[in-house]
């Protein structure tokens, strides 16, 4: 008996004071579907594990302490209970149980990452951590998808490899070759990690503002080349614009003195947006996407140097259009009650799907949560938004601590950014960096208020 109590005041030691089983569930969800076999990732294993620990060695009494998490400064986290609260009471109203029932788990494993973040990082410190881990796992993943990007290398679990079907999968490129107007334009799409183009994107456009606000301008230049080229290179328009609109909110609320990398920012994408100053004569594929895009948006008549290539862009922005309306129209049809998680799937599926490839994910995480959650919960969830993005921006303003200032720009501005950038992926709901990124924002603001402010929470 004295043993077995040995063995756990030991493993609540380790648990507590080292950082190892944090770092690997941190690991383990940014990468999330890359390290997987079939639908069970190395994430879930971790995920598995840090519960089963944190369950046995935390105590019973320290319950409101370590559960719900009442010591700490603000109630920001407070989101993950009702999200969690409110998609169980759509169960009531979900006409396919089942699918309300997955996407309630999806959220429910969405809730926990952030609760783990959140309960960890209490200080600069473990901030400094968390950004450290997350880095490694970044770099080395630019470096992965930058070799995708030529041709060089692909990572085995993806839906563009050939090696798939050794992880469980169902091997995807054969149907996507046919389908697609250029091999070598689909075997140059990086995804990295993360299965799908516009996944890799997102996170991309997540870590921009990084790069965006490191101290070494050089790198902060070079970063954002390579983020704006893989993002291209994914074909990913939407998150593209995005990293536009971190920049113009960085040189507007954030760095107004600080010019260079923003200028050189600035130039290397009207260099993208304008095909090279047309230099590049329309011999680039996914840059003529790019400069076809921004034509688009200031309603020019653009040039049109592969009829194929621009039909098929077109056609996925129609279907997104169509998407949006039905997701509305849907919407409306239920009075904005909702119609319960996952279930804007459910109700695809009985359409028959919308354009030629029958699509059934709506492709845009706001409709999402408008048609499947209401108007209720969109609203909820858009006013926490803002609060998270509003203490940012103040904590951004005020702190001298210079890590902590980092910190809070570049999550304020990488937040501004994934407002537009949700909507590029089919949907974000099970998409861990999203999760990883909350708990981030969440941390810095209480660490600030912890450290540098005596407030009433929020």
């Amino acid at each position: 008996m004295n043993s077995f109590k040995s063995l756990i005041k030991s493993l609540k030691y380790f648990f507590e004071n080292k950082n190892y089983l944090f770092v690997f569930f941190v690991a383990s969800a940014i990468i999330g579907v890359g390290i997987s076999y079939s639908n069970f990732y190395l994430f879930h294993l971790s995920l598995a594990i840090y519960l089963l620990l944190y369950i046995l060695l935390s105590p019973l009494n320290k319950f409101s302490e370590f559960y719900l998490l009442s010591k700490l400064p603000t109630r920001v986290h407070y989101i993950i209970f009702f999200t969690i609260s409110w998609y169980i009471l759509m169960l009531f109203i979900s006409e396919n149980i089942i699918y309300g029932i997955t996407y309630l788990t999806f959220i429910i494993i969405g809730a926990i990452t952030v609760f783990v973040v959140v309960q960890k990082i209490k200080s600069i410190s473990d901030l400094e951590l968390l950004f450290k881990m997350l880095a490694i796992i970044v770099v080395v993943e630019i470096f992965v998808s930058l070799l995708e990007s030529f041709g060089l290398f692909r990572w085995p679990i993806s839906r563009l490899s050939d090696n798939v079907i050794y992880f469980g999968r169902t091997n995807e490129i054969t149907g996507i070759l046919k389908e697609s107007v250029s091999a070598f334009y689909v075997q140059t799409m990086p995804t990295g990690f993360h299965w799908n183009p516009n996944d890799l994107a997102v996170l991309l456009g997540m870590i921009f503002p990084f790069f965006l606000f490191n101290k070494n301008k050089w790198f902060a230049v070079l970063g954002n080349i390579i983020i704006l080229w893989l993002i291209i290179q994914c074909g990913a328009r939407i998150v593209f614009i995005s990293c536009f609109f971190m920049l113009l909110v960085s040189c507007l609320f954030i760095n107004r003195k600080k010019i260079i990398v923003p200028l050189i920012t600035t130039i290397v994408i009207l260099f993208c947006c304008s095909n090279g100053f047309s230099i590049l004569h329309g011999k680039y594929p996914k840059f003529n996407e790019i400069q076809s895009f921004t034509y688009v948006l200031v309603g020019f008549n653009q040039p049109i140097y592969n009829e194929a290539k621009e039909d098929f862009k077109k056609g996925s922005t129609e279907v997104r259009k169509e998407l949006i309306k039905f997701g509305i129209n849907e919407s409306l049809a239920h009075y904005g009650i909702g119609i319960g998680g996952g279930n804007s799937q459910y109700e695809l599926e009985k359409t028959g799907g919308i354009g030629d490839k029958k699509i059934v994910n709506l492709h845009n995480f706001w409709i999402e949560l408008l048609m499947e959650g209401g108007i209720i919960y969109l609203l909820v969830f858009i006013f926490w938004y803002c609060i998270v993005l509003w203490n940012l921006f103040q904590i951004s303003r005020r702190v001298e601590h210079q890590k902590l200032k980092y910190f809070s720009k570049s999550l304020f501005v990488a937040l501004c950014g994934f407002v537009i950038s949700a909507i590029a992926p089919s949907t974000v709901i099970y998409f861990l960096p999203m999760y990883i990124l909350f708990g981030f924002s969440i941390s810095a603001i209480n660490v600030y208020k912890l450290n540098y402010e005596n407030t009433a929470s929020i």
